[in-house]
């Protein structure tokens, strides 16, 4: 069993779901940029605010997002047990979250059970996002206060 004491809940979920928007937005980007993107114009004009170089703009933008989309992405796929995928899935990365009782029904667990699963998830995926430090411990979180 492992050990879930040791790190604030609240103040890492608020952490991951920081994240967890940037995610969303990057995906939402992703499908915008995919009809839009030409080549870019070659000019001797340096790039002002009035004709600036909108395609170099648009093809950073859809880097930055593919890049968020594959490290977020990663680190779920790097969870390796199913229920931690299905849980990230269930409470964290979905727009309309399952509640407690229906994650429950869903995964045959009890619902004693749900809020561990969640911790453990969120402990899991603080340790394989390596991209950024999501983990906020107890001590941590004292001092700040």
């Amino acid at each position: 069993m492992e050990d879930l004491t040791g790190f604030n809940y609240l103040a890492t979920k608020a952490n991951v779901m920081k994240i967890v928007k940037e995610y969303r937005r990057s995906k939402r980007a992703l499908a915008s940029f995919s009809y839009g993107l030409k080549s870019p114009v070659m000019s001797d004009m340096p790039k002002g605010t009035a004709f600036g170089n909108s395609s170099e703009d648009m093809l950073t933008k859809q880097l930055h997002s593919q890049q968020v989309v594959n490290q977020f992405e990663g680190a779920v796929n790097a969870l390796f047990d199913t229920m931690l995928i299905d849980c990230m899935d269930a409470f964290f990365t979905a727009e309309h979250a399952l509640s407690i009782e229906e994650f429950a029904y869903k995964f045959h667990v009890s619902q004693k059970s749900v809020n561990r699963i969640k911790k453990r998830t969120l402990a899991r995926f603080c340790e394989t996002y390596v991209y950024s430090d999501l983990l906020v411990l107890d001590d941590e979180y004292e001092s700040v206060s």
